[in-house]
């Protein structure tokens, strides 16, 4: 990915997502390395998914990530996912304006920030003072992506 993207490459981005794209923030559980502690660590993602392989190679030639194949069930046609680090977003979402998911964005652009200051050492797994921040986060992000939600 390069670290600008151009004024063309930001709208096809930007579209992509707000179509496309889901961006979240998840709890991933986690038996913790000592008997104390918390059970789950934060993680940032965006999951862009399509049908077209190709169109998600083009996306990845701009944006990074990696791309694998769905599992399918009965008849469906095959479908692929992009995946986007962490790394990835902390590049890209500064860069863009959504229209859908614009409150999304916001959010994940404060988690990142949240989980980055806390991501080596002890912190990982026991709590930190941004846990509290980012369960708000985390539940507003539910809300906004439960299906059926607009706005």
């Amino acid at each position: 990915m390069t670290d600008i993207l151009s004024d063309y490459e930001r709208g096809w981005v930007e579209s992509l997502i707000d179509s496309e794209g889901t961006l979240g923030l998840y709890k991933n559980k986690h038996k913790p390395p000592k008997t104390k502690g918390r059970s789950f660590q934060w993680w940032v993602r965006c999951f862009v998914g399509n049908t077209n392989k190709e169109f998600l190679e083009k996306a990845q030639q701009i944006i990074g990530g990696r791309i694998t194949e769905r599992k399918t069930r009965g008849n469906r046609k095959k479908s692929f996912v992009l995946e986007l680090s962490p790394n990835n977003l902390r590049v890209l979402l500064p860069q863009l304006l959504l229209v859908a998911k614009e409150r999304q964005r916001k959010l994940i652009v404060e988690a990142l920030v949240l989980i980055q200051e806390h991501k080596f050492g002890r912190c990982r797994w026991y709590g930190t003072p941004n846990d509290g921040r980012l369960e708000e986060i985390w539940q507003e992000m539910k809300e906004l992506n439960r299906k059926g939600i607009y706005g």
